[in-house]
């Protein structure tokens, strides 16, 4: 079982559902998870500012592979839901 410990609590809802569900994320979360460092950091609260770094390793250390690094991976992850 994939533990979310290392993400700051206001994330783990969403990121549990996108990484167990492929429920889609929007904003900050969506931003990290597309690669789109200026998105991310545009749409983070001072919080998630302070953590990038920590949130990115954790997302390169546990998510799948497949669920991040592009936009274009991103949304395949997403349609995987009703496939």
């Amino acid at each position: 079982m994939r533990s979310y410990d290392g993400l700051p609590f206001s994330l783990r809802d969403g990121m549990r559902l996108y990484i167990e569900g492929h429920v889609e994320t929007d904003g900050f979360l969506h931003a990290v998870l597309s690669n789109d460092l200026l998105g991310a950091c545009e749409r983070a609260d001072y919080g998630n500012q302070r953590r990038l770094f920590s949130i990115v390793c954790w997302v390169y250390n546990e998510a799948p592979s497949t669920c991040w690094g592009s936009p274009a991976k991103v949304a395949a992850w997403v349609a995987q839901r009703d496939g």
